[in-house]
């Protein structure tokens, strides 16, 4: 549908198998080129050929993914074309490499979708149909706390609730800095939340 592969569990794991298949072959392809092309050329060939695959609608099968090491496989696949563009070795650690490059992990690409979706929730420039989706935790109760203005979080019974948007989005929303939340517009509350993830790369 769209590009997105359902099944009728949920578990994403056809659209995740989709996805591995896809950027594996771009991965062999950069590791045939690493020592012929300069190390910008190869970020392009990524940025290009693998990033719109891991950034899909990432906000929507990242989180609910029913077995982890099925994910933990793309990730695999991500760290070691990582390693390739920057030609480091094969057991170098990837989170200072990660971080060279300005790139995001898997995780923190949905990480930073749904952040973008609570960004536009909060400055109302959803569809009307997410109007009121969200509630601060100063509409539900009248205790003025440092909370107050917080999304509040509702109660989940089930793991697929709990990996929801509207679960997610809050916990999410709710640790940024309010430096970060209170960003003018859309382009620079990317780009500092982009800073803010690539920081803790170490």
């Amino acid at each position: 549908f769209l590009g997105v592969y359902l099944d009728e569990h949920l578990s994403w794991s056809t659209h995740i198998d989709h996805v591995k298949n896809k950027i594996s072959k771009s991965c062999g392809i950069i590791n045939k080129l690493k020592h012929k092309l300069p190390q910008s050329i190869l970020l392009l060939i990524y940025n290009s050929l693998i990033l719109p695959y891991l950034q899909y609608c990432a906000m929507v099968w990242v989180y609910n993914v029913s077995n982890q090491n099925t994910l933990k496989s793309i990730f695999i696949i991500q760290k070691r074309v990582i390693r390739n563009i920057s030609k480091s070795q094969f057991t170098d650690h990837t989170s200072p490499l990660f971080k060279k490059l300005n790139a995001l992990t898997i995780n923190d690409i949905a990480s930073l979708q749904i952040s973008q979706f609570m960004y536009k929730s909060n400055m109302q420039l959803l569809p009307l149909h997410f109007f009121n989706f969200f509630q601060t935790n100063s509409t539900v109760h009248n205790y003025n706390t440092r909370q107050s203005q917080n999304i509040h979080l509702l109660a989940a019974s089930c793991s697929k609730k709990l990996n929801s948007i509207k679960h997610i989005g809050p916990r999410n929303w709710n640790k940024l800095p309010n430096k970060i939340k209170s960003a003018p517009s859309l382009p620079s509350f990317t780009k500092m939340l982009r800073n803010h993830r690539l920081s803790a790369y170490i």
